[in-house]
């Protein structure tokens, strides 16, 4: 004998599911949200403390709010972008691992720089609430 789902338990089944895809897109709104706006700290950050240059700085706050807006290749640029930072980070921490010359602020700026491009990079090439909330802001 089959087991049948009556109406009511079919529409709490919907009303879980439901409630389980808007658990799914808020949370790859703020992850999105988060990305945009470290990106945009750490624009600024290099503009001040390392040299000022107008253009990447407009460009990279364009940029974080395509992301935001859902832009699907603004997510795979900011991956591979991240990927890239990933390896050019790893080599300016270990070819100035002995350098004294440098600013006491620049090797904790580095690791900060590598941890949060690693993050990027993993979460936007796997998380699934974060490709459902692109695709949502695609409807």
């Amino acid at each position: 004998m089959k087991n049948k789902l009556t109406e009511e338990e079919k529409a709490k089944i919907m009303r879980n599911l439901d409630a389980h895809q808007e658990k799914a897109l808020r949370t790859g709104k703020m992850i999105i949200i988060i990305i945009a706006s470290v990106n945009i700290f750490l624009s600024l950050t290099t503009n001040l403390l390392i040299s000022f240059n107008l253009l990447p700085l407009i460009v990279q706050i364009a940029l974080s709010f395509a992301l935001i807006a859902g832009h699907i290749w603004t997510r795979n640029f900011f991956a591979v972008g991240a990927a890239i930072n990933v390896i050019i980070n790893i080599q300016l921490i270990t070819a100035t691992a002995a350098e004294t010359e440098l600013p006491a602020w620049a090797p904790v700026f580095s690791w900060t720089h590598l941890t949060y491009s690693l993050a990027c990079c993993i979460l936007l090439f796997t998380s699934k609430s974060i490709r459902g909330y692109m695709l949502y802001k695609r409807m």
